[in-house]
């Protein structure tokens, strides 16, 4: 059987790999993605309808990113033909002195943010839909809003198509190994050969390359849908994301999409899994039964009472940073891994970076905190083998 090949390979196309596919296709080269499910499915980063975005909570680092993202979200909704950002505005609530609203208006004093500053009043006032605290505050920032998750990155794997990418979907990448005149992949029984590599395979990350990549937690997320109560006045255009923090929880919001529901859930871990394999869709009592008590003290526009789940699957660096850029052990191998929750408003920028590292080994974004060489790449100890 003759090797087939081509000058870049992307594996894994999810939320970043498909980014990327699209980057370098636009640009005119020849790459292959290898996606083994479809592009868009609901077992990563994609799953729940929609995603944040949002830069006045982000750390330093992840704002310049955003800066980056939210054009190319345009140029991908331009050379899709999708509809896929809805900037409409995000709110952001807790105590005046309180490290969560302290850090948004640093960073929009940092940044030149455009935002106001509302009080509870204004809040209750406004948004009505939302419940406040006497004395809280809540941070407007008019530049955030939500993306279209599964939609987009089946928009970028499409459009990368349309720019000449092939994508070979429901294709099971089984080894990919660097060898002298290329890194050699062997995927649904057919070898191929390439110059360079991305491995973009999100919470599948280190099982392929376990001598590359460290060590990556994988955890599984969970969001929920509320009936919209009509009499609160809730609406589908003027509704911004909400992000509520507290001493113990990061909650928020989404708006409805539908008409019908809005989204709802914390950023934090439903469970920790040993590895993808193990994703399932079971959802705890007693998560379904937190998420309905902020419900009902928090949000009053909504019915306190879910009537959909999703569960989703990330995986995250000790250090909750991306992995992002050559591998320490073979250049030719780039990683665009460890997203975790956070990393999908940005993936337009970081696929842009990855595709920056495979064309040139570096980018021209201040990208050093991501790198993977920060890391040590300790040995892979797979426990179904034990």
């Amino acid at each position: 059987m003759d090797m087939r090949q081509a000058e870049f390979g992307v594996i894994g196309v999810g939320t970043l790999g498909a980014m990327a596919l699209w980057q370098l296709a636009r640009r005119g080269c020849d790459v292959v993605g290898f996606e083994q499910h479809q592009p868009g499915h609901q077992l990563g980063a994609a799953a729940g309808d929609t995603r944040w975005v949002r830069t006045a909570s982000e750390e330093a680092d992840c704002i310049l990113l955003m800066e980056r993202a939210l054009p190319l979200w345009r140029e991908l909704e331009r050379d899709s033909g999708h509809a896929l950002l809805d900037l409409c505005g995000g709110l952001y609530v807790g105590p005046p002195d309180g490290d969560f609203i302290c850090g948004v208006r640093q960073n929009c004093d940092d940044f030149s943010l455009p935002h106001e500053v509302l009080t509870a009043p204004q809040i209750r006032s406004r948004h009505p839909q939302f419940a406040v605290a006497d004395g809280e505050v809540g941070i407007f920032e008019g530049a955030a809003g939500q993306v279209q998750a599964s939609l987009s990155v089946a928009a970028a794997a499409a459009a990368a198509q349309r720019h000449g990418a092939r994508l070979e979907i429901r294709c099971r990448v089984e080894a990919v190994e660097p060898r002298a005149d290329g890194i050699h992949v062997l995927a649904s029984g057919e070898e191929w050969r390439f110059d360079r590599v991305l491995m973009a395979t999100g919470p599948w990350g280190r099982s392929l390359l376990p001598d590359h990549i460290p060590h990556l937690e994988v955890e599984r997320f969970h969001v929920s849908w509320y009936p919209i109560d009509s009499s609160a006045r809730r609406g589908t255009s003027t509704e911004p994301i909400l992000e509520r923090q507290g001493a113990d929880y990061i909650f928020g919001s989404w708006p409805s999409v539908d008409g019908l529901t809005a989204k709802v859930g914390f950023a934090a871990p439903a469970d920790r899994l040993a590895g993808a394999e193990d994703m399932h869709q079971a959802v705890s009592p007693a998560v379904i039964e937190l998420t309905d008590e902020y419900v009902r003290r928090w949000l009053p526009g909504l019915v306190a009472r879910s009537v959909r789940h999703v569960m989703g699957m990330d995986a995250h660096t000790s250090d909750r940073k991306f992995l992002l850029g050559p591998s320490r052990a073979d250049s030719r191998i780039v990683l665009a891994l460890g997203m975790a929750a956070h990393g999908f408003k940005m993936s337009p920028a970081t696929g842009a970076a990855a595709a920056d590292y495979l064309l040139h080994g570096e980018s021209s974004a201040d990208l050093a905190g991501f790198l993977p060489e920060r890391f040590p790449v300790l040995p892979f100890l797979d426990y179904r083998s034990a």
